[in-house]
């Protein structure tokens, strides 16, 4: 899952809490983890919907809808900077010039 998709899927999880809908957040977060490939990022989403979960019961997500925002941008940055797979080299480290023509 890449850094704008975890972004999405938490903005929608945030849209919809406001809304009162908890099975679509409970929904997207079932769909999101079954679609990602990695344990951090399953870690996060879990522990994000618990913190909206909190803001969202004490009532202060329209006061807190900017540091929430921001905090989940970082939180996306952060995850997106982990380590990468290298990528495959698309030719033959030795050239092999005239081999196939028989050779010089």
């Amino acid at each position: 899952m890449d850094t704008f998709t975890f972004l999405v899927a938490i903005l929608l999880m945030i849209i919809a809490l406001q809304y009162g809908q908890n099975w679509i957040v409970f929904a997207i977060l079932a769909i999101t983890i079954l679609s990602t490939r990695s344990v951090a990022t399953t870690i996060a989403l879990i522990v994000a919907v618990f913190v909206l979960y909190i803001f969202a019961g004490s009532g202060d997500l329209n006061t807190y809808w900017p540091f929430l925002v921001f905090g989940l941008i970082i939180l996306s940055l952060v995850l997106g900077l982990g380590k990468k797979p290298a990528q495959p080299e698309y030719y033959s480290p030795d050239m092999g010039f005239g081999e196939g023509a028989g050779g010089f």
